[in-house]
């Protein structure tokens, strides 16, 4: 089965390619993808994330595409994303993904430049944002007084 059936195959049923990852075919790989049509999960269920190495793509149902990134475990990948809070901004944000058996990290990450360059998501092209202030000062406030209560 070539990559194109696997495509077909990730669209309606899952997100494995079946196939042996050929650093050679990167780009065909790239121009095959379509990352709005492929299965994904809502960002509210990040809990059945797959604990697999992928390139994953995330979604907006109004947006588009809006991020690629790679991760070694996409499960603990999303535990903390650094972009998390900016994407649940978004309307009905998912996150789709492709993997291959056996691709190395070095590979994966390869790809995921070759992906990045030919999709050009617009968040991997703006400065991460921090946590909203109001998040991080509840945190800093709780903090606080815990180490008032331990000194009376």
């Amino acid at each position: 089965m070539g990559f194109v059936e696997d495509l077909k195959l990730i669209e309606t049923e899952g997100h494995m390619c079946t196939g042996k990852y050929d650093p050679k075919k990167a780009f065909e790989y790239v121009i095959n993808t379509r990352p709005l049509k492929m299965r994904g999960i809502h960002i509210r269920w990040l809990h059945e994330l797959p604990e697999i190495p992928a390139i994953y793509f995330v979604v907006s149902e109004l947006t588009g595409l809006l991020y690629i990134g790679k991760a070694n475990n996409l499960k603990k990948r999303w535990v903390s994303h650094h972009r998390y809070y900016q994407l649940k901004k978004y309307h009905e944000v998912r996150i789709n993904w492709i993997t291959f058996p056996n691709i190395t990290p070095d590979e994966l990450t390869n790809l995921e430049r070759e992906y990045i360059e030919y999709f050009m998501p617009v968040l991997n092209l703006t400065p991460v944002q921090k946590k909203p202030i109001v998040g991080r000062g509840l945190k800093h406030a709780a903090s606080a007084f815990k180490k008032l209560a331990k000194h009376q």
